[in-house]
């Protein structure tokens, strides 16, 4: 079972995961009926509406990918951002320990502060904004709840088209089709992640189980804006002039955002063999 299947890594991981598994997936408000699994209603801050939905499918894993995600809504929407992100977590944790149904929690490299880069899961946590606070409060209780959960940090999430959020690839892309000149941050740098890697991650996961605790999902490559702009410029063709170079605070309407939350992924490696693809192959996938 994938809650949120409606945001941009739920849909695609409902896609990826089933042709190997039986897979439902869960919606708050909007859902598209081009999902090809079995879909719920489910409101994730109450207990009931979730515990109905688990005693009707009866997962053999949940995985939690529902949440409030828009950094810039969190930040003017704390108390929801904390219901959804915090509780909504803990009783989706709390009734896969009733059921004993093994819980993967999809969380974010935005739990810390940006100073370091390279991050490794014992480095200590430290969000600047809301978004991040609210996923760390997730984590923590999760794993109060039960050691035996498995929490993801996910790096920037890059792949093809979903139907209510276009995702980084597809939103700029129409943007430069359109003529639009695109902003490339040069002083925030991540470990851009393709979608595909996670539903890979979690295959892993239910094939070799390994112990429960954090591990960080990255791409293979520390990058910043700028320079997966230059990768995207490769793969797609635009002309310089769409390419412009930004610092975060030429964008003073942005929320604040960490400037380097690389993450190092060798723990999810070791543990259950998590190979990410090149930032090249996967951008020359999405345009097949």
């Amino acid at each position: 079972m994938i809650t949120g299947a409606a945001g941009f890594l739920g849909y695609h991981l409902t896609f990826l995961l089933s042709d190997d598994y039986t897979v439902a997936g869960t919606f708050h408000e909007k859902m598209t009926s081009v999902v090809p699994v079995q879909l719920y209603k489910v409101d994730i801050t109450d207990p009931e509406s979730v515990e109905s939905c688990v005693d009707i499918f009866k997962p053999d894993y949940l995985v939690h990918a529902a949440a409030c995600a828009d950094v810039d809504w969190c930040e003017k929407n704390p108390e929801e951002a904390m219901r959804v992100n915090r509780d909504g977590s803990a009783h989706v944790a709390e009734i896969c320990v009733k059921h004993s149904i093994p819980l993967i929690l999809i969380s974010t490299d935005l739990v810390f502060d940006g100073k370091k880069g390279d991050y490794i899961e014992k480095d200590d946590p430290n969000p600047i904004n809301l978004y991040g606070k609210s996923k760390l409060a997730g984590e923590r209780r999760v794993l109060d709840i039960s050691g035996d959960n498995i929490v993801f940090r996910v790096a920037l999430l890059f792949g093809p088209d979903s139907p209510f959020k276009k995702g980084y690839i597809v939103g700029t892309m129409e943007k430069i089709r359109n003529g639009e000149k695109a902003y490339f941050f040069k002083d925030q740098y991540r470990t851009p992640l393709y979608t595909a890697d996670v539903a890979s991650a979690i295959d892993h996961v239910v094939q070799r189980k390994p112990s429960g605790g954090v591990y960080h999902l990255s791409g293979p490559d520390k990058l910043n804006r700028y320079e997966f702009g230059l990768k995207m410029q490769e793969a797609y063709g635009f002309k310089d002039e769409f390419l412009i170079p930004a610092l975060m605070e030429d964008l003073p309407e942005l929320m604040p955002r960490p400037k380097d939350v690389s993450l190092n992924h060798k723990k999810a490696s070791s543990a259950f063999g998590f190979d990410p693809t090149d930032v090249e192959v996967a951008l020359r996938s999405i345009i097949a």
